[in-house]
């Protein structure tokens, strides 16, 4: 059970770390304002923009 557990919080983390690059990879910004409001996860807690790039800033609870 405890395996289990494990794999699928792994596999949660993976998967929203490939959300988080996918979506700052493709939305090129100027100011915050530009960028797309996060999506309704529980664990984005910032927007920035960085190098012309929108990056979430995600807190992961561990």
């Amino acid at each position: 059970m405890t395996k289990i557990i494990k794999f699928v919080y792994v596999m949660s983390t993976f998967l929203s770390l490939f959300l988080v690059a996918t979506v700052s990879a493709h939305n090129p910004c100027k100011t915050v304002v530009d960028c797309p409001p996060p999506h309704p996860y529980g664990f984005v807690v910032a927007v920035k923009c960085v190098r012309r790039l929108c990056i979430y800033n995600v807190h992961l609870h561990t």
